[in-house]
């Protein structure tokens, strides 16, 4: 198939952590032999400044992602029949422009000889729902979603007239256990990476922006005050933290390490025993179900995870089982000071959640179900006097 992606960004991960999943779905798609052309406007991705992300010239972009390639455009000069010509897909993220959501949309309805998609994988649809009623998405075959929430909501609100889950997964090629030396990327059996050596020097590690004062809450709560108690050795990456919170985290005994590339996430993660999650507050009260991709990643390349609290409504992985989760901060305590003492409780976690991975939730079991929701699409072909009337009224 000619596989077209319309996106804010391929090589941002400052927007959101989506794109880390686009990356692999798209080098998925190739690896298959499918013709994946990548779109994203010339200014997309909001950088801040106070680090330095991979560009189309950075190596280590470049190293993680050796089949990518993507194309810029201005929005004003587009040319959508040349750029469309020969699609048989084309999915396009919701937070691209509304005009180019629009004019994909209306070249849809005119032409409607490939099938059209829009991926949401934000939580705008609870946050700014007014913004989702906005666009007009009947020229399009359905809508995909992180989660089942996000789904349900598309299909109650008559926002689109079809509607699917695909969930976030973790992109084996690049995040795998960096502990075992002679694993390929993203090829090596199961088999071949449980022997993992446990000798990192850090012990507790958050990998996250800073977002807002909920997770700053959060960063006193679950990481700070219990790794002040257990006086272990931490570590936190990510961007947008203000001065007063770096001084807390200073206070507590956590080092500030600033931003870290997505691509370097996993060599990270082989320096520390544990990882922590503190998700984001829409996805603990409005969207339940809806994994957070830092979850997969950290499951991927085989570090133990503690989330404080957050329910898998959608049963994708077993807090318990592949994960832990901690109420408030004195069961965070709890856990992290069990695994930090007990090698062979980290190992089980750890291989636990490396297993769900390679079992259900890498790039490769999205892909699959892409591919099933494609011939879903097929079975149910759009009435020929639906796609007139969409056309002239366009």
């Amino acid at each position: 198939m000619r596989i077209l992606l319309f996106y804010e960004t391929f090589t941002s991960d400052w927007t959101t952590p989506a794109y880390h999943f686009v990356r692999g779905i798209a080098t998925e798609l190739l690896a298959r032999g499918h013709d994946v052309q990548l779109f994203e406007p010339r200014d997309g991705g909001s950088r801040p400044g106070d680090c330095q992300l991979c560009s189309e010239e950075a190596p280590d972009l470049a190293d993680a992602y050796p089949m990518l390639t993507r194309q810029r455009y201005e929005l004003h000069a587009l040319n959508l029949t040349a750029m469309l010509a020969g699609a048989d897909l084309v999915i396009v993220h919701e937070s691209n422009d509304p005009r180019l959501i629009r004019q994909i949309a209306r070249h849809r309805a005119v032409a409607g000889h490939y099938r059209l998609l829009l991926h949401d994988t934000n939580h705008r649809s609870i946050t700014e729902p007014a913004r989702l009623a906005e666009l007009d998405l009947r020229p399009f075959d359905g809508v995909l979603t992180a989660g089942d929430a996000i789904t349900h909501l598309y299909l109650e609100r008559g926002w689109a007239r079809h509607a699917w889950t695909l969930p976030f997964a973790a992109d084996v090629r690049v995040f795998y256990p960096r502990h075992h030396a002679t694993m390929p990327p993203g090829t090596a059996a199961l088999s071949e990476i449980v022997p993992v050596t446990d000798v990192p020097d850090g012990d507790v590690v958050w990998v996250g922006n800073y977002g807002d004062e909920q997770r700053g809450n959060a960063l006193d709560e679950f990481l700070a005050a219990p790794v002040r108690r257990l006086g272990a050795r931490a570590a936190v990456y990510g961007a947008g933290y203000p001065d007063a919170v770096i001084a807390r985290l200073a206070g507590a005994g956590i080092e500030y390490r600033g931003w870290v590339d997505n691509c370097e996430v996993p060599d990270v993660f082989a320096q520390f025993k544990v990882t922590v999650h503190l998700p984001r507050a829409p996805y603990l009260t409005s969207l339940p179900g809806v994994p957070p991709m830092r979850l997969f990643e950290a499951m991927a390349c085989g570090i133990p995870l503690v989330s404080a609290r957050w329910q898998d409504a959608g049963g994708l992985a077993t807090p318990g089982e592949h994960f832990l989760v901690a109420e408030d901060g004195d069961e965070m305590t709890a856990h992290l000071e069990a695994l930090l003492q007990r090698p062979g409780t980290r190992r089980h976690l750890a291989l636990s959640g490396l297993r769900a991975i390679h079992g259900a939730h890498s790039c490769a079991h999205r892909v699959d179900r892409l591919l099933a929701i494609m011939q879903d699409i097929a079975a149910q072909p759009e009435p020929v006097a639906e796609r007139v009337r969409l056309a002239s009224a366009m």
